[in-house]
């Protein structure tokens, strides 16, 4: 890849996405829904997600760093390309 710190910002910013959907999906937020998933917050008479902010900030952070781990482990794990004959 010509520019990789595009590729892992881009990488880290799904995951930043990811993270505060994944705590405001309303499988975690509505009561009425998906009564069996624990709920992490609430909702507001907009219909809007209502969490903790410490827990959005987490979850968005959590998912960027995740990211950037789950890449660096796949990408220890391969061969050099000198070594892969490339």
């Amino acid at each position: 890849a010509r520019f990789p710190v595009i590729i892992v910002a881009g990488g880290m910013l799904l995951g930043w996405i990811a993270g505060g959907m994944l705590v405001t999906d309303p499988a975690f937020v509505n009561p009425d829904k998906w009564t069996w998933m624990p709920k992490l917050g609430s909702v507001d008479e907009k219909g809007l997600a209502v969490i903790s902010d410490t827990l959005y900030w987490s979850a968005h952070i959590v998912g960027a760093l995740l990211v950037l781990a789950v890449g660096k482990f796949v990408a220890s794990r391969q061969k050099p390309a000198e070594e892969a004959g490339a």
